[in-house]
């Protein structure tokens, strides 16, 4: 791009320049820059952790994509579950389902607001096996 036709302030010190200049007199940064150039020769800049964030997010996705789903399932499935149970006469089945999923449910939520995923995963992956070691031992 051409060098504006105007006066111009500096983005970046403020100083007054002349029209058609390319370049502040005072620090010499350039007359026409991106919203992104102006931000990166700022002082107190820092590159934004969107990328980061964005990529644990990702990975957490990725670690949770089997497992996570049959335990979102479970979690809803097993208040259900536990009245069938106790209903055919299994209750002490019924509320180890209902207190181990309700625990395993509680323990991944507590470690995923603390960052600690991998045991959010094995949270998850016992109250599968909790469950299924239930319908195993009551058909």
């Amino acid at each position: 791009m051409s060098a504006p036709a105007y006066r111009w302030l500096c983005h970046k010190c403020g100083s007054p320049n002349e029209p058609h200049t390319e370049a502040c007199a005072a620090c010499g940064f350039a007359a026409v820059a991106s919203a992104e150039q102006i931000d990166r020769s700022r002082p107190d800049y820092r590159p934004p952790k969107y990328d980061a964030a964005r990529s644990e997010l990702a990975e957490r996705i990725w670690l949770f994509f089997p497992e996570g789903v049959l335990g979102a399932v479970l979690v809803l499935v097993a208040p259900f579950w536990s009245i069938r149970l106790a209903f055919s006469g299994h209750v002490a089945a019924a509320f180890v389902l209902v207190a181990g999923v309700g625990l395993a449910a509680y323990a991944f939520v507590q470690f995923m607001r603390r960052g600690h995923k991998y045991l959010g995963y094995f949270a998850t992956v016992g109250a599968l096996a909790l469950a299924f070691v239930v319908y195993s031992s009551t058909q």
